[in-house]
């Protein structure tokens, strides 16, 4: 059976020549990364940048994104060369369900070189896989294609970044598993006929030759009905809160679950949890959950993020969905600012009641402004404030809080409406603070 593709971003030909080597030279490595290549910017283009502007910094086109791909396959090639298929004994590419040994850690950490922009435990030889490649392929490949390629300036913390690195993880992961694993059991195998059969349709449309013969890797899997429902995601939420409430005996924080369940399956129309992202995540965490929690002063944020880590490693070991990786980096990193502004803000709601606000006098229309200010400077006599989407600045601003203006910090946004009076402006009705990092998300 044959696989057609829609859209050839690197043909065969232009594969091969920029592979510096002969047709009857090239492997079946080589023939993987070039079916890597293509599924990956297909994907890229359909399933990222399609809910991305086309102005926005990081958007790509379709000639970029065949080149960042094309980037991350060729670093690929030469991980797998050297180290999975050289001085690495684990095959992971092939024994991904496998459970990672103490002894076959070891030797993952001295195959490897020094220096990670993320560190992961790993159980399984999937996992491994991931954090190797995010790590040593991924990120190096999507920094040095902004920072050179793009001209735009960008470091592994970045968010946006991350959350990308890891999409293109998951298709790769998927790629291996459903295309790969013939090839790679043979990594050395010539692959010429492949290739050449490839070259004969190079010139309108092409198609590679389905060495499984698999159906592409968009169809469904039917052995598991959870990916094949529409409801998948609800169906998968009830299966752990049900399992939640077996061990815990507790419910109270489920409704929480129910939150994250309508902000993916309504606002973002997802289906499955393979389709969630880092930015997802990211956005509910601070901007959706956020504002439940801060209203709930009884409820402890770490209790909350207790459930949603239980969660997360429920998705990994059941569904083999790797969500928990970015869930722990996202509570080591951010956890305390959403903690501390969290409190803030529960304070400052008792001290700038929404009733005192109707109760007052009407301002004048022209005096009220309403929006998210960031705190760029903060001194006795009130805080500077900038409105992050009109660029207005304020200052000074009075804020009642009393001592918990103390734990604000220059960066923390302010929604609120403010006013002009006599005396200057002031916070006419306050609604939230957030932590600087959530400012992305906020419109």
């Amino acid at each position: 059976m044959a696989e057609q593709f829609k859209k050839i971003y690197i043909s065969p030909r232009e594969f091969i020549n920029s592979w510096e080597k002969e047709i009857y030279e090239l492997n079946n490595l080589d023939y993987f990364v070039f079916l890597l290549i293509n599924n990956l910017a297909e994907q890229i283009e359909k399933s990222y940048f399609n809910r991305t502007s086309a102005d926005d910094l990081l958007y790509l086109h379709s000639e970029e994104i065949g080149t960042l791909s094309f980037n991350i396959g060729d670093g690929l090639q030469l991980f797998f060369e050297k180290n999975c298929f050289g001085a690495c004994n684990l095959n992971c590419p092939i024994k991904l369900h496998d459970k990672l040994k103490e002894n076959e850690h070891k030797e993952r950490l001295h195959s490897l070189p020094e220096g990670l922009f993320i560190s992961l435990d790993c159980l399984t030889k999937e996992q491994c896989l991931y954090a190797d490649v995010l790590n040593y392929v991924v990120l190096d490949s999507i920094l040095d294609f902004y920072n050179y390629e793009m001209g735009v300036i960008l470091n592994e913390s970045d968010e946006r970044i991350l959350s990308f690195a890891d999409f293109c993880m998951k298709i790769i992961l998927s790629v291996i598993k459903e295309k790969g694993q013939k090839l790679l059991n043979a990594p050395t195998e010539n692959a010429g006929s492949l290739f050449e059969d490839l070259l004969q349709n190079d010139e309108t449309t092409w198609e590679d030759f389905d060495v499984n013969e698999i159906n592409d890797m968009e169809d469904e899997d039917d052995s598991e009905p959870w990916k094949n429902t529409s409801s998948a995601i609800e169906v998968t939420m009830q299966e752990f809160k049900s399992d939640y409430v077996q061990l815990s005996g507790d419910s109270h924080l489920l409704r929480y679950l129910d939150t994250f369940n309508q902000y993916l399956t309504n606002f973002l129309e997802l289906t499955r949890f393979e389709d969630v992202n880092n930015e997802d995540l990211s956005e509910f965490f601070f901007i959706v959950l956020y504002g439940e929690l801060v209203l709930d002063e009884h409820v402890e944020l770490d209790d909350v993020f207790e459930v949603f880590g239980k969660l997360f490693k429920f998705l990994e070991f059941n569904h083999d969905i790797h969500l928990n990786i970015f869930f722990k980096n996202f509570t080591d990193k951010y956890a305390c600012q959403i903690k501390r502004t969290m409190e803030i803000s529960r304070s400052l709601l008792k001290n700038n009641s929404y009733i005192d606000a109707l109760l007052s006098r009407a301002p004048k229309e022209e005096t009220l402004f309403e929006g998210f200010f960031e705190i760029t400077r903060h001194s006795k006599r009130g805080f500077k404030l900038e409105d992050i989407h009109l660029k207005a600045e304020y200052d000074p601003v009075k804020l009642q809080g009393g001592s918990t203006l103390e734990n604000l910090e220059t960066g923390d946004i302010i929604h609120a409406q403010i006013e002009h009076s006599k005396t200057g402006w002031r916070i006419r009705q306050f609604e939230m603070i957030y932590p600087h990092i959530a400012r992305m998300y906020l419109y």
